[in-house]
């Protein structure tokens, strides 16, 4: 590469791009079955394909649903609970994974049935679902629930202190634009395929992979409570994986570089927004930033302290797994302890919450059930409560948890204390009907500054230090000591220098947010999503994490060989 380097790549519009029939063009997929627990693999046109999405059930009819729950709930009283819930969950996915050609892209789908009753009785719980739906089964839950319920109460009498809130009833569908499994297959491969035509146009000098995939999942919930409360809704998590690895020619791993397009990450959408992401109007900033990399200016990153800016996805990521993990109250109070850990915000919440820092003055987060696309955002949590957006850290300041309506209670002293109502902030939830209903993760969002600073106004301001981008985190069983892993790039008088390689941020989740000394403009947020496990038997759970970019002050970097 000495001397006048020639171009690496070939620039896209002078590629002519055309569009391809693939009902013509492929003349099968591998196509995975998973409809109703049935599993095999099987060879399948295209021409199936789009017979089968032709014959796609659509969005349930709630009169089908109905006399289950009502049957259930007569069970449950029937057999002496003193108050039972129902939820009944159908949940419809899919996946298109593809490699290196469309030609062999496996589209994999899923429809999942089920029911699940949960019965209390003498401060005691029960819970028994089922995949099958009939009135004779759902009656047979919710005896079994409430018969758990009192088998369980042999342990002792303990208080539940439920709480009064509005009887929730209606329907609310998740606002999308286009439903994902209204699209044919085959637009949807060919989403891919137009990606990966026009990265190997314009990177053919070089030796390229792919790795990409698209997922989809529908779920249509019901819940149904002794105390009257009756209502259904339709939630959506829509995403796209499109990542390019290029390797120069002369083969170095250590040049390898991965190319992914923005705004396709999994989010509470329909088809539409993947497409107003325009991955391939993205390729050439994309390899703007992808040159310095393939030109082999990195150099090893010394062990120390710096200044660091993190873009707005690593500060989001960051967030969820420090202070997302953390103000979860059953976590807090241990009851996580033998399933996926404990919190540094405890164990006495009452004794945290306004006194305690978890970061420096200029730390707001709050949450919600409400923000578009989230994935967590419902109309109403599984217990029936419309949540309401509330702070969980304000001016650095613990200021409250996540909560469900069994869970308000236990810091009614705080409530009380700062005139507050104890009430539940609507965090229950579930991954389906199948398990039990327990305390899940809100949106959560970092509050961006009155500014309109984003990374490169922050980069300008750095005479010495480094810059994080596309950071992922990773932090022990009580979220309080944590690493992250992503591209380095040094900071020179203002100006983005050499990849710095192998680099690992290693932080204690109190010290990285007090060292916040900058956050950036509401213009430049960023959302991303968090998928969690939780709960014995465990559940995997999404949220999405939104953050602007930030700047941390005296964080400590190491290269790989020290990450611990």
């Amino acid at each position: 590469m000495a001397g006048a380097d020639p171009p690496f790549f070939v620039k896209l519009d002078e590629m002519t791009v055309s569009r391809r029939d693939f009902v013509w063009r492929c003349s099968s997929l591998a196509a995975t079955s998973l409809v109703a627990g049935r599993r095999g693999w099987a060879k399948t046109s295209l021409a199936d394909l789009a017979y089968r999405h032709a014959e796609r059930v659509p969005l349930l009819d709630t009169d089908r649903v109905q006399p289950l729950v009502a049957a259930a709930l007569d069970a449950a009283r029937t057999a002496g609970a003193t108050y039972a819930d129902v939820r009944v969950t159908r949940t419809v996915s899919e996946q298109i994974i593809c490699r290196e050609t469309v030609r062999q892209a496996q589209v994999m789908d899923d429809e999942e049935h089920a029911i699940g009753v949960r019965a209390l009785y003498n401060g005691r719980w029960g819970f028994a679902s089922s995949g099958t739906w009939s009135q004779d089964a759902a009656a047979r839950l919710g005896r079994a629930a409430a018969e758990q319920a009192h088998r369980n109460a042999v342990l002792g009498v303990r208080s539940v202190e439920w709480g009064h809130y509005p009887v929730a009833t209606g329907s609310w569908i998740m606002p999308v634009g286009i439903d994902p499994f209204t699209v044919p297959y085959e637009e949807k491969i060919d989403f891919i395929d137009a990606w990966m035509e026009a990265m190997q146009h314009v990177t053919r000098n070089f030796v390229i992979t792919h790795g990409h995939a698209l997922s989809f999942r529908r779920q249509e919930r019901t819940v149904g409570t002794t105390e009257g409360s009756y209502f259904t809704q339709t939630v959506y998590d829509s995403g796209a994986y499109l990542q390019t690895s290029i390797m120069p020619p002369s083969m170095r791993d250590d040049l390898t570089v991965r190319i992914r397009p923005e705004g396709l990450e999994r989010q509470g959408a329909g088809w539409d927004a993947l497409v107003a992401a325009k991955p391939i109007a993205q390729i050439p900033r994309l390899i703007d930033a992808a040159t310095p990399l393939l030109r082999g200016k990195m150099r090893p990153l010394e062990n120390g302290r710096y200044e660091a800016v993190l873009d707005a996805a690593s500060a989001a990521r960051l967030l969820g797994k420090t202070l997302g993990l953390a103000t979860q109250l059953d976590r807090a109070m241990g009851y996580e302890a033998n399933a996926t850990g404990t919190s540094y915000l405890g164990p006495d919440p009452l004794a945290m919450l306004g006194t305690f820092a978890a970061g420096a003055p200029l730390l707001h987060v709050s949450a919600n059930r409400s923000a578009p696309k989230g994935l967590a955002t419902v109309r109403w949590d599984d217990e029936g409560i419309t949540s309401t957006d509330f702070p969980l850290v304000a001016d650095g300041i613990v200021r409250d948890y996540q909560t469900t309506r069994e869970q308000a209670a236990w810091v009614a002293p705080w409530y009380e204390r700062t005139q507050q109502p104890v009430r539940s902030h609507g965090c229950a939830g579930a991954v389906s009907a199948l398990y039990p209903t327990m305390q899940c993760i809100p949106n959560l969002s970092l509050t961006a500054s009155p500014g309109t600073a984003g990374i490169q106004d922050f980069i300008a301001g750095v005479k010495k230090g480094i810059a994080l981008f596309d950071f992922n985190f990773e932090t022990d069983f009580q979220a309080k000591n944590g690493y992250g892993s992503g591209v380095v790039r040094e900071i020179v008088d203002g100006k983005i220098g050499d990849v710095l390689e192998h680099g690992w941020i290693q932080f204690s989740s109190v010290d990285v947010w007090k060292s916040l000394r900058a956050v950036g403009g509401a213009a430049h947020t960023t959302a991303v999503p968090m998928s969690y496990d939780k709960g014995m038997p465990s559940q995997s759970l999404s949220t999405s994490i939104s953050a602007p970019p930030v700047v941390l002050s005296n964080v400590m970097m190491v290269s790989e060989r020290g990450k611990f």
